[in-house]
């Protein structure tokens, strides 16, 4: 009976201790999170480098310049990237609640409004406009194309139409 009770134990503290880990997982900055998953497992994929950072390591070199290493070929060059500002100057928590993972501060189409004009009183309204559903055609963070679109010409338009 004694053996019971002590196997029950440990595996309600493993229980307990596993629960709390994953908790500060979830609520840790992902920096914070990479170091604590590449200290207790092999093989954490890297950290993706933010927007600013990537930029400011590629100061002074044009959008379309070559690789050096690869100079005579035209498939390696690099496409040009827009950025939100906000995500450009490493502001998340312009819109993102940083103490709480990350969430959005508002639902999408109320944050944008706060720094965005409203157009639905346009005369003529896009309905995606109208619904308040800006991310069916931007991306809130960065894309290659210009005015932050998620595709360009029919592409886009084709999503729906």
């Amino acid at each position: 009976m004694k053996f019971f009770f002590s196997k029950f134990r440990f595996s309600n503290g493993l229980f307990f201790v596993l629960f709390f880990s994953g908790l500060f997982l979830v609520q840790c900055s992902p920096a914070a999170r990479h170091r604590v998953l590449s200290f207790f497992f092999d093989g954490v994929p890297p950290l993706k480098q933010s927007p600013a950072l990537a930029r400011k390591n590629n100061a002074g070199q044009s959008a379309l310049s070559l690789n050096t290493a690869n100079a005579g070929s035209l498939s390696t060059a690099q496409p040009v990237m827009y950025y939100h500002p906000q995500t450009g100057e490493n502001r998340c928590d312009a819109c993102h609640n940083v103490s709480q993972s990350y969430h959005l501060l508002a639902p999408p189409d109320s944050l944008c409004l706060i720094c965005h004009d409203d157009k639905t009183d346009a005369k003529y309204v896009h309905p995606p406009v109208e619904e308040g559903e800006c991310l069916d055609c931007h991306n809130p963070h960065g894309t290659k194309n210009k005015y932050l679109l998620l595709k360009t010409g029919q592409a886009l338009c084709f999503q729906c139409h």
